[in-house]
């Protein structure tokens, strides 16, 4: 049996025909998208903001290189407070050196112009 308002649809009716789709709005990014494009964004400023410290300190790219490879690739923004805290480090030890302090002058002589860098490897890797 079938209901009357279903015997009596006219398709002609154009107040049903002429529904407007491009009315509905919808937000061009989901949330899911919107983060990660906040977090792709803050990624590429901690690239950024990592290769101008090592482009100011090329010791410290073998540095880096060899402590935080995995950080460099899955959290780059952690990597970055790491790299600042290895260039603070160094900035530390040479003027540590500059002040003849006598561990380092010590180091120098035995290991050369590298002994900086293989000190601050040796402190960071423990």
């Amino acid at each position: 049996m079938r209901l009357p308002e279903v015997l009596f649809y006219d398709t002609n009716n154009t107040e049903l025909n002429n529904t407007e789709f491009s009315n509905t709005k919808t937000p061009s990014f989901d949330e899911d998208e919107v983060t990660n494009n906040n977090h792709s964004k803050k990624s590429q400023q901690s690239f950024i903001a990592i290769g101008k410290i090592i482009q100011k300190n090329l010791e410290l790219r073998s540095v880096v290189q060899g402590f935080i490879p995995d950080l460099l690739l899955n959290e780059p923004q952690q990597a970055e407070i790491v790299v600042r805290a290895l260039d603070r480090g160094y900035h530390f030890l040479i003027t540590e050196l500059e002040k003849n302090n006598s561990i380092l002058t010590l180091q120098k002589q035995l290991q050369g112009d590298d002994s900086i860098k293989l000190f601050l490897t040796k402190i960071g890797g423990k």
